[in-house]
């Protein structure tokens, strides 16, 4: 009997919302534990996922400006303890992609994709480097994880 390898794909989850709230521009902000609280990739154990920026800015930004996404891996010391990262000096070896941005103040949905998960919970950093500053409500992060299945 042989076997088809296929993607096998999760649901979209909300990552980061009311923290990206008028997010100033050269500023980072860490996903709230809250509301949303750190995706705990120890039981799904997904391996890719793909992340999505939702967002209309009420001044065009430069054209090609970026918003940059981190992520954050809870590290060995046990439940709590994430990996060092700073908002002021961003952490280059956890970058993961960006979104890079239009000149326009309509809505923007931009995404990356294929980006390796751990296999343990994790949080966002994100980092607006555009010259606008997020609106006061509305925008999001979400993710799509998916990983493959023998069938």
């Amino acid at each position: 009997m042989s076997t088809t390898t296929k993607l096998l794909d999760n649901t979209w989850t909300t990552m980061m919302t009311t923290e990206l709230n008028a997010l100033a521009s050269a500023t980072a902000v860490l996903q709230a534990t809250g509301t949303n609280a750190a995706f705990d990739n120890a039981t799904g154990l997904w391996l890719w996922a793909d992340f999505e920026l939702n967002v209309t800015f009420a001044s065009s930004p430069t054209a090609l400006t970026t918003v940059d996404l981190y992520l954050i891996r809870l590290g060995s010391a046990g439940g709590t303890t994430y990996w060092d990262s700073s908002l002021t000096a961003l952490p280059g070896n956890l970058f993961i992609g960006s979104f890079p941005v239009r000149a326009v103040t309509s809505a923007q949905i931009i995404g990356f994709r294929n980006i390796p998960l751990p296999p343990a919970k994790f949080i966002l950093l994100l980092y607006n480097g555009t010259n606008q500053a997020f609106p006061a409500t509305g925008s999001t992060v979400k993710m799509d994880t998916y990983a493959l299945q023998q069938v």
